[in-house]
């Protein structure tokens, strides 16, 4: 069984798992302003765990969107540097391997 996101490496692995936790987290705070006005300030102990969990929330919902905005800032970056900063190779191409190159003279014709 081939599972979603198994065959996605690198920069995409960072930003699918970092949207994830954005849109988790944003739900989650939703669901929080939701209780929160429905206790109508009446809050009490839960409202402490409830303000605790807020806060953890809006901190990994800023920490993954600057994290988003630098890893599709850095990917095309770091392409261009890949491209450029590798070393040239012997590029040349031959048509014939040198050991068998059909246009070398050959001292032993097999026709004779």
């Amino acid at each position: 069984m081939k599972l979603f996101g198994r065959e996605i490496q690198g920069f995409a692995q960072w930003i699918v798992f970092l949207l994830c936790v954005l849109l988790i987290a944003s739900g989650l705070c939703g669901v929080q302003w939701a209780i929160a006005t429905s206790m109508h300030g009446g809050m009490g102990p839960p409202g402490a765990i409830i303000v605790i969990f807020g806060i953890i929330e809006l901190i990994a919902m800023l920490i993954s969107s600057i994290g988003i905005v630098a890893l599709l800032i850095m990917w095309p970056v770091s392409i261009v540097y890949d491209r450029f900063s590798k070393p040239a190779k012997d590029t040349t191409l031959k048509l014939f391997d040198d050991k068998k190159d059909p246009t070398a003279a050959n001292d032993s014709d097999p026709m004779e």
